[in-house]
């Protein structure tokens, strides 16, 4: 009886997996008003998914962090005003949730990069990483310690 009961469940959450889940997709945007992108999409059109963001950086050797507004655009679309300086090194953070399911985006925003966001222009190398696990405090200070090496002087 008691595998009756745990086989559908299992099953349950195997289907929900492979169906297509909740996922994200960031690119970067068209102007100033919407230096990024987010869309979220999975077997459905996930519409009222809840998108919260931190834009973290080093600028001349201090850390700075920046709560972004995020606005919904649309089904499933919403955009980020660029909202931090472009001065320095930013990790953007973008944490989505749906029906319980969780996708978070990293952006990696350097000097070259930060300069072509504030200006509108399309970014074709936005560095960015998806991932469906909470993103801990300490990969946010590596990737930007890592940043602030490899473009410092830029």
């Amino acid at each position: 009886m008691k595998k009756v009961i745990i086989i559908p469940f299992v099953l349950l959450i195997i289907a929900k997996t492979i169906a297509g889940g909740f996922q994200l997709s960031v690119e970067a945007g068209s102007n100033r008003n919407e230096a990024l992108i987010v869309k979220t999409f999975g077997c459905h059109v996930p519409d009222d998914a809840k998108l919260i963001g931190t834009a973290d950086g080093i600028v001349n050797g201090e850390r700075k962090t920046v709560e972004l507004r995020i606005k919904h655009d649309g089904k499933g679309i919403f955009s980020v005003a660029k909202q931090w300086i472009n001065e320095g090194v930013w990790v953007i953070t973008i944490k989505g949730t749906y029906n319980g399911m969780i996708a978070n985006a990293i952006v990696q925003v350097d000097a070259k990069s930060n300069l072509r966001l504030a200006k509108g222009e399309t970014v074709s190398d936005l560095k960015v990483k998806i991932v469906n696990r909470d993103i801990k405090p300490e990969e946010i200070t590596k990737l930007l310690i890592n940043l602030n090496k490899n473009y410092s002087g830029v």
